[in-house]
């Protein structure tokens, strides 16, 4: 995992992994959104085709117990 690891929210059960390193306001232009059986994926990208973060919403469906663990213990 990065060592910036990302950010887990429990109260929306949401997580979001960033893949750059600083995304600035408005930088986000395009989102692709992937719905597996138990939550969403939502993939931001920059107007270049950069993918920018990750975000997980059904958080505690789609990563495991330990991840999100390690995700809280780096915030």
């Amino acid at each position: 995992m990065p060592e910036r690891g990302f950010d887990v929210d429990r109260s929306p059960d949401s997580a979001y992994l960033p893949i750059a390193t600083s995304i600035g306001a408005g930088e986000t232009v395009v989102n692709m959104i992937i719905q597996p059986a138990h939550g969403t994926l939502v993939l931001d990208f920059h107007a270049d085709g950069r993918l920018l973060g990750a975000e997980v919403l059904g958080a505690q469906a789609l990563l495991t117990a330990e991840t999100i663990a390690d995700a809280e213990a780096l915030t």
